[in-house]
């Protein structure tokens, strides 16, 4: 598929990165277009995109240095790396009982791996990092929605593992009370929900991926991010502070 395939136009101020992402992402099928292009295309991303590529000033004179220099995740160095990034989570997914979204994160990577076999360069040059960590933003932004994600009370998680317990899944049973101990897992663990959880854990979630590419939280973006995914307005920076403030050992819960 090419851009010119798209269902979409690209505004003018798409980064070309996110235009061969967005590409990417659409010609793979795992997601709809219309969701690729509602990220793609919404005026309200232009300010994320201008926010991120700004530039450090040095005596009052503009720099090529990011002001938010950004670091690509590891397995974007390689398609080999991808590949076993995208087995880890099918494994991840499997001890959850989700079969059906394992099979297909596995036939992703068998598909990644063949790239690498057959010798296909992957494209991401040592000088372009930057560009690489707002693609990985613009990705992840649109799997962290399509994945559907949802925070969980401490009560409701503790009444899923007594199910699974009851039905004799007791690995999926195991998989489920590991979290409660996963400081990653526990930041989806609410005492009270404050909003839909599908919205909190985007926000979360989308929180977390700021700073493992940009080193910091960034609420202004996720607020933008979180608009865009659920097609509303009123989710401003402070509402997400409010969402993701640090929260208590689930195990102390």
């Amino acid at each position: 598929m090419s851009a010119a395939d798209l269902e979409f136009e690209f505004p003018s101020w798409v980064p070309p990165r996110i235009r061969q992402a967005a590409v990417q992402i659409a010609s793979s099928g795992q997601v709809p277009v219309l969701v690729v292009s509602r990220f793609a295309t919404d005026a309200r991303m232009r300010g994320v995109w201008q926010e991120l590529g700004k530039k450090k000033r040095d005596d009052y004179q503009r720099t090529n240095t990011p002001s938010h220099p950004g670091t690509p995740p590891p397995q974007c160095d390689t398609w080999a790396s991808l590949a076993t990034s995208l087995r880890a989570h099918a494994a991840k997914e499997r001890s959850f009982g989700r079969d059906a979204e394992a099979e297909k994160l596995e036939q992703t990577a068998a598909a990644v791996a063949d790239r690498d076999r057959a010798g296909v360069s992957f494209e991401s040059p040592p000088d372009m990092k930057h560009d690489m960590a707002l693609a990985a933003l613009f990705t992840l932004a649109i799997a962290r929605f399509w994945q559907r994600p949802e925070t969980a009370t401490l009560k409701e998680l503790q009444a899923r593992i007594a199910f699974e317990r009851e039905i004799g899944r007791l690995g999926v049973a195991k998989a489920f009370e590991s979290l409660l101990g996963d400081p990653v897992a526990h930041r989806f663990i609410v005492a009270r929900r404050r909003t839909d959880a599908r919205l909190e854990a985007y926000a979360e979630a989308m929180t977390i991926e700021c700073r493992k590419l940009f080193g910091q939280d960034m609420p202004g973006i996720v607020a933008t991010l979180t608009n865009v995914a659920f097609a509303r307005n009123d989710i401003t920076r402070d509402r997400v502070r409010a969402l993701t403030k640090v929260r208590p050992s689930a195990k102390s819960a």
